[in-house]
């Protein structure tokens, strides 16, 4: 597709964007909740603009980003970890699923840059599958002239039943799958908003 086109496109959906509905955090019915949960960036601030290295095949580097989760002090129900990222602007009815990883230890609490990448084994987590059935993370590359597109990523500590309940999944689960496990087992979540828009 030629750069022009691209742009035509882009200019001719501006008004045309994913529905925040479709976000984890609302399918939980968790919005009402403050976030108990610490999810940082060092490359990037919340609702800042993530940096060239994060965006997507074609456009960057496509490496995930780094991220540090700190869980609440004295939190001792929790099983494991989900870990979600969400493009809620795209032309599309849902946001698209940019990274689901679960399963993931209460102490892998730091990803390095790239750590969320597909692997044929990730060490100490598992990946669901995300847009059209990838895996692992899928950097930004949002159409040229659309705007600023939300890249939400959200992590939430799950209680021992989900946790089990993932474990004894024999198929890779997809978002839709994993929020009926997690629905009513979360014990606290966590937010970072990073904004990528291509020109």
């Amino acid at each position: 597709m030629s750069s022009f086109l691209a742009r035509w496109i882009g200019y001719l959906l501006y008004n045309f964007r994913g529905r925040d509905h479709g976000l984890a955090v609302r399918l939980l019915n968790l919005e009402d909740q403050n976030p108990e949960i610490e999810l940082t960036s060092a490359v990037f601030n919340d609702n800042d603009y993530m940096p060239l290295s994060s965006a997507g095949t074609g456009v960057g580097d496509n490496l995930s980003p780094e991220l540090k989760i700190v869980l609440p002090s004295g939190d001792s129900a929790t099983g494991s970890l989900v870990l979600v990222c969400q493009d809620l602007d795209a032309p599309l009815p849902n946001p698209i699923t940019h990274l689901f990883a679960y399963d993931i230890p209460t102490n892998k609490t730091e990803f390095k840059q790239g750590d969320l990448n597909e692997t044929d084994t990730p060490e100490g987590f598992k990946f669901g599958s995300g847009a059209f059935g990838r895996v692992g993370y899928i950097g930004p590359r949002p159409i040229p002239c659309h705007g600023d597109h939300r890249y939400i990523f959200q992590v939430f500590a799950i209680n021992e039943k989900a946790t089990k309940e993932f474990r004894e999944l024999d198929t890779r689960p997809d978002l839709s799958r994993a929020i009926e496990i997690m629905k009513d087992n979360v014990i606290s979540y966590g937010k970072l908003t990073g904004l990528y828009k291509r020109d």
